[in-house]
């Protein structure tokens, strides 16, 4: 019984504790919650101080190894690249680390395909991720943006044509040490150079949208340079005999008259060498050394082979002295006849030459662009952000923070206890959590801001590219050269612009996780966002009316319908005469006919290609109908746009075609007497009714050169009767020009006119032609839509 009252007792007593200490823990609840929140702020402060000391800005760099060779990672840090933006940051004063210690911060690691990594392959990647860490989390994201950028610059520069075409100064021509000729030899030099360059470009399917006629625009250019420009002041002083200075030609043609003299020599001796070997090319041994190296045997393919290498060597040694001859005859008739000019030559002579310099200079322009672009297509990607760059942190904060909420939770109970004994706390220690509160909440923007969303979804995107193929910069595009170019800010309110892409979180990860899978997948934002931060509220919405506006057009239209080799041919102006703009005409009809060849080659689709076809019969119309008709009226008449003007440059013309007409028949000769002199099989080559040549019979290589022999003589005396009749025409034109009535000058410019808009039309609807499917595929297909604040 009383072991019973005691234990009842007992739980009374320890029911009463409980009590108690629930009593407690109510009564100093303030206690509690302000131990708390005291501790988890100090938690909270910990723990952000962590993430910030841990966070770093980090990007995956992809690097094109197909073309940048024997790449590792060590070519991810040159040291030209760092240096530019370690001294345009000025991060030696402002993060006190020296170049070195900068480079040290970058840390890159290369992904390996989890496939090669288990199969313990030798491989060089090609995707890498890149972190830094320099002064606060942003200023080292804007750095790592900064080092991509110049990355990327450093190996387009690197692997992009080295040679950039020079214009040629004006200003050359003041000095007097040279002679009007070498002027135009600068001008040849250099135009060769860039001619061979072009070759191969000529027909490059070039992206015809953003890029009009391209290389082909310039290859039109560079004829009308040689044929119109530079032949036609050569011919003038060639048939003048005009010079800067005679003491300066005087002391020169010796020199020049003894190289040419040496050099005729030289091949005159040659030319003898070759012919005894024609001569005496019967084999008496086995094997036969020719003179270039080639050891043959001495069957019959052999021999015939032997002798049409000998004749090839042989015609072209003699071509090459006939052209020096005549190079000797004209600085020696130069010599014998050389003047200064008047005044009004040397003005007139200075003028022409001014005029090459400057039309060479213009298609210098187009070629530098058209090269910068290309290389910017070509190599403009080699080096490419695989992810954003991003800012990440792999802190322990978390764990900072529940630790500190859980102390925090103990340490309140525990000096709530104690302050049970030791009395309550003050009144009015309430407010502490109020201005706790009132603190987390500083830095709040009490005003709006402007802030669009640009989307794009074009054909390309998912390749990073724009519509031209050119590489996809979304903040390039949008602020370097739609906000600066096209609205014309200026750079103090670009910098109040954030431009970002708006990207998934964590999404390096996912890009790292695909490349480990063995996909070469880089993710290209779709989305941006702009803030505006333009202190000026009218600029503000100026700038939101511009892009919502006129972005998405500007941008499609910028990449695809450049106007920089799409301006609209005015040889009209363009030409002092009617002979030199009928002459660029001509070489208009046939570089577009080139051209329409070209893209009906390379059409995708019928339909385009029977657009083309139809142009190239419109062409041939134009060519038939409107050229000739200007070109016969022209010679009837006998009409000219100034008088003065045309003989000068008449006379000039006349004197070349008469020298060319007897350089053709010496070249005649050397046919002729190689012809007479060529060994062949009896009645292996007959003469057809229609004129042509042919073999009777089986044909051998001997039998096969003579024939293509044969050929050339007959096209030297078609172009010779050519000249003939030029010559005649130039002639009649030189005794009886006349600059025509109003009437008739009327009529003529109506008829280049007219031809000059059927040429634009045609360019026109080339250019239609390419932009069709692209106009559809890009229609709507970059969007400007307001952001809630």
């Amino acid at each position: 019984m009383n072991r019973e009252l005691y234990q009842n007792n007992n739980e009374n007593n320890d029911e009463l504790d409980l009590m108690e200490l629930l009593e407690i823990l109510l009564r100093e609840k303030k206690t509690i919650i302000i131990t708390f929140i005291i501790v988890s702020l100090v938690a909270l402060g910990g723990a952000l101080f962590e993430r910030n000391r841990s966070k770093e800005a980090l990007g995956i760099i992809n690097i094109n190894n197909s073309k940048i060779k024997s790449f590792n990672e060590n070519n991810l840090l040159p040291l030209g690249v760092l240096e530019k933006i370690y001294r345009e940051n000025n991060i030696e004063v402002k993060n006190n680390i020296s170049l070195d210690e900068f480079k040290g911060k970058f840390k890159i690691k290369g992904i390996v395909p989890k496939e090669i990594e288990e199969k313990k392959e030798k491989y060089t990647p090609n995707n890498y991720i890149i972190s830094l860490r320099v002064g606060s989390p942003l200023e080292s994201k804007n750095l790592l943006k900064d080092y991509y950028s110049n990355l990327r610059n450093f190996y387009r520069e690197k692997y992009e044509s080295g040679y950039k075409f020079e214009k040629i100064p004006v200003d050359i021509l003041m000095n007097k040490n040279y002679d009007y000729g070498n002027y135009l030899e600068i001008v040849e030099r250099n135009k060769n150079n860039l001619k061979n360059t072009l070759i191969d470009k000529v027909n490059e399917n070039l992206n015809y949208p953003a890029y009009g006629f391209g290389y082909r625009e310039v290859e039109i250019a560079i004829k009308n340079l040689e044929n119109i420009r530079i032949m036609e002041l050569r011919n003038y002083l060639d048939s003048t005999d005009i010079v800067r200075d005679i003491e300066n030609f005087k002391s020169q043609y010796k020199s020049k008259r003894d190289r040419l003299i040496n050099d005729i020599e030289s091949k005159e001796k040659e030319s003898i060498h070759y012919k005894k070997l024609l001569e005496n090319s019967n084999f008496s041994k086995e094997n036969i050394i020719l003179p270039k190296g080639v050891k043959i045997n001495e069957d019959k393919d052999d021999k015939d082979i032997y002798y049409v290498e000998l004749m090839e060597k042989y015609l072209n040694v003699q071509l090459e002295i006939e052209n020096l001859k005549e190079k000797l005859n004209i600085l020696e008739k130069k010599n014998t006849n050389v003047r200064e000019g008047n005044k009004e030559e040397q003005e007139f002579i200075l003028n022409r030459l001014r005029k090459v310099i400057e039309r060479y200079n213009k298609i210098v322009e187009k070629v530098n662009i058209l090269e910068s672009r290309e290389n910017d297509i070509e190599n403009g990607s080699l080096v490419k952000l695989g992810s954003p760059v991003v800012i990440v942190s792999d802190s322990k904060a978390k764990l900072i923070l529940g630790g500190g909420i859980i102390l925090g939770i103990f340490l309140g109970i525990a000096i709530g206890f104690i302050k049970n004994f030791i009395g309550e706390f003050k009144k009015g220690r309430h407010q502490l959590l109020s201005i706790l509160i009132l603190c987390c909440l500083v830095g709040y923007k009490g005003y709006g801001q402007e802030i669009l969303k640009v989307t794009y979804t074009q054909k390309g995107l998912e390749k990073g590219v724009n519509p031209d193929g050119s590489f996809f910069q979304g903040e390039k595009s949008i602020k370097d050269i739609f906000l600066k170019e096209a609205v014309k800010l200026d750079n103090r309110d670009l910098q109040n612009i954030e431009i970002s892409p708006i990207i998934p979180n964590g999404i390096y990860k996912e890009v790292e996780n695909k490349i480990q899978k063995g996909e070469n997948y880089v993710y290209i934002p779709s989305e941006y966002k702009i803030v505006l931060n333009l202190s000026n509220k009218d600029l503000e919405n100026k700038v939101k009316e511009e892009l919502t506006n006129n972005y998405p057009k500007f941008y499609i239209d910028y990449y695809l319908d450049r106007d920089d080799f799409n301006s609209k041919i005015n040889y009209m102006e363009t030409y002092d005469t009617y002979r030199e703009s009928l002459e660029a005409f001509k070489n208009l009809i046939g570089g577009l006919d080139r051209e329409i060849n070209n893209r009906i080659n390379n059409s995708l689709d019928k339909e385009s290609k029977y657009e083309y076809e139809g142009i190239k019969i419109k062409l041939q119309r134009v060519r038939e109908i409107q050229y000739e008709r200007i070109l016969n009226y022209l010679n009837s008449k006998n009409i000219v746009l100034n008088i003065n003007l045309e003989k000068i440059l008449l006379k000039g013309k006349i004197d070349i075609l008469k020298r060319k007409i007897e350089n053709y028949r010496e070249v005649e000769k050397i046919y002729r007497d190689i012809l007479n002199k060529y060994t062949l099989p009896n009645n292996s080559v007959v003469l057809l009714e229609n004129g042509e040549i042919s073999v009777n019979g089986g044909s051998s290589l001997r039998e096969k050169e003579y024939i293509n022999i044969s050929k050339k003589y007959l096209k030297i005396l078609g172009e010779e009767n050519n000249l003939q009749k030029e010559l005649k025409e130039n002639q009649e034109l030189y005794n009886f020009m006349r600059e025509g009535s109003k009437k008739e000058k009327d009529k003529i410019k109506s008829m280049f006119i007219t031809l000059q808009n059927t040429m634009n039309e045609i360019i026109n609807s080339m250019k239609n032609i390419e932009l069709k499917d692209y106009n559809k595929e890009y229609s709507g297909r970059v969007k400007i839509t307001p952001e809630k604040n």
